[in-house]
């Protein structure tokens, strides 16, 4: 089996969308090439959302198509799968003739992850059919999905969820005062965050979530205060005690187990880089069990 997840940069949003111009796909492009000698017998790809309507995944299906194997491709969210986490990704999954064959529509890919074989004591919404397509649906929200999905209680490291554990950093005085309004928060009874991305606790805007460790009942009574004009809105932000979420933490959201443990020389903000480039070991255990169980 070849597992390839090349670099999104050339495919994402915040990326320069250069495609297969983006020296960065160099690799990509002799893998490709590989494939159509080496004829591996199976084969996962992953990306970001975006890479399934770009000049790379043309090439990636042709030669795939040239090289006798049937492939089905997804756009898939860690959402369908309970695990309150936005993180959208394309996923192929490809056999060689012989090996079997795979559900494959060439003018469609899937938002639904139909997989007719659950994986061994697993009750997640895939494998109990309770989890929906995202077709059609807000890509920024995934209100149908987020009734399956797992409060983020369950995924902090800290029994006292209103005070700073030892690993979790306070968003910075200066932080709130220039960005607060940016910030994406998030309380222990929610039910879904946004994706992690590798400049977690270095940029502010649209790289993930931050945790308010203010009741929302105090959270509420603090509102009403900053709107009769008793508090500034800067005291408002700091009085929401909000932090960011641990490594540890974001390791729990991408599904890493328990005995996940990254090196003690490895740092903090390398931690935050490695995760937001990484994968949500769920969504992939499953596409890879049915690539091979099919």
């Amino acid at each position: 089996m070849w597992t390839m997840s090349p670099p999104c940069q050339p495919y994402t949003r915040n990326g320069n969308m250069m495609d297969l111009d983006d020296p960065r796909t160099v690799a990509m492009k002799h893998t490709l090439y590989l494939i159509s000698q080496v004829r591996p017998h199976y084969i996962f790809f992953e990306n970001v959302k975006g890479f399934e309507s770009s000049n790379g995944q043309k090439m990636l299906v042709s030669i795939l198509s040239e090289s006798a194997y049937s492939f089905q491709e997804f756009l898939l969210s860690p959402l369908q799968f309970g695990v309150p986490n936005s993180r959208l990704r394309y996923y192929l999954i490809a056999k060689l003739e012989g090996k079997g064959s795979l559900m494959q529509d060439l003018e469609a890919i899937s938002y639904k992850p139909y997989f007719d074989r659950k994986l061994y004591q697993c009750n997640c919404p895939v494998c109990s059919g309770r989890s929906r397509s995202l077709e059609n649906d807000h890509v920024n929200h995934f209100e149908r999905n987020l009734e399956f999905c797992d409060r983020i209680s369950a995924y902090l490291e800290a029994d006292n969820l209103a005070e700073p554990h030892e690993g979790h950093k306070l968003i910075d005085e200066k932080v709130l005062e220039k960005g607060f309004s940016k910030l994406d928060i998030v309380t222990e009874s929610s039910n879904k965050t946004c994706c992690f991305i590798k400049c977690y606790a270095k940029k502010i805007e649209g790289s993930g979530s931050y945790y308010q460790m203010t009741s929302c009942e105090e959270a509420h009574q603090l509102k009403q205060l900053l709107l009769n004009g008793d508090i500034s809105s800067l005291d408002y932000a700091k009085r929401l005690k909000l932090r960011y979420f641990s490594p540890r933490e974001i390791a729990n959201f991408m599904c890493f187990p328990q005995s996940f443990r990254f090196p003690e020389t490895v740092t903090r903000a390398q931690r935050y880089r490695l995760l937001g480039n990484s994968v949500n070991v769920k969504v992939v255990a499953h596409v890879l069990h049915w690539l091979i169980s099919a």
